[in-house]
């Protein structure tokens, strides 16, 4: 397994172990997907947020809880397997990846169509675009993929590593365009532009199990 793999996987069970106990309280009660759906569905007031140009502390609050969602889904689905519950884990990583990529597409979105003024000019927008671009494809691929029958990926390390990257550049950008700093927004478009390689191998791992 390559070095950048091991690091993904070892930050990985390190977030696991973290969330365990609230997962053992949640999983009895809650159904994974609902949380899914609860992530996409957090993107509306995270917009509604940046657009009306709400405190950081209150846009970062939102964004936070919905990738907390993020965290527990998955590893409450597998917990509720082992108490006995039924499911159904394809439909429920298919929830899980569209709500994923809904909350950061939304984001993303949002974030361009007030990057008037950011530092870095048409740069700060063609990382932003790009980065939309790309995963609007994965969406896409994703969405066609289960239709033609291909239910579930093998796990991609990566794939968590770059999430977990846009995580962090998405939330900087958010409070450095809530409570203007330019440094914050020079690191985290800096860091999304970082992720770009990783799209891009992202989409030609799925072209080439097409």
């Amino acid at each position: 397994m390559k070095p950048h793999d091991v690091f993904a996987e070892a930050l990985a069970r390190g977030l696991a172990s973290t969330v365990a106990p609230i997962v053992h309280r949640v999983a009895p009660h809650c159904h994974p997907d609902t949380l899914s759906v609860a992530r996409a569905a957090l993107a509306a007031p995270l917009v509604l947020a940046l657009a009306r140009g709400w405190p950081a502390g209150a846009a970062l609050a939102i964004y936070g809880v919905a990738w907390l969602t993020d965290l527990l889904d998955g590893s409450v689905a597998r917990d509720r397997r082992r108490l006995g519950f039924p499911g159904n884990a394809d439909r429920g990583e298919l929830i899980d990846t569209v709500a994923d990529k809904v909350l950061l597409l939304t984001t993303l979105i949002a974030l361009a169509s007030c990057a008037r003024g950011a530092p870095g000019g048409s740069w700060y927008t063609a990382v932003l675009l790009a980065t939309i671009a790309g995963e609007a494809y994965l969406l896409g691929k994703r969405l066609a993929d289960f239709r033609g029958g291909t239910r579930s990926y093998p796990p991609m390390p990566l794939g968590k590593l770059k999430v977990g990257l846009q995580v962090i550049a998405t939330a900087a950008l958010i409070a450095a365009q809530l409570a203007p700093q330019p440094q914050l927004a020079v690191a985290g478009i800096a860091l999304l532009a970082a992720t770009l390689p990783l799209v891009a191998l992202s989409i030609r791992s799925k072209l080439r199990r097409s």
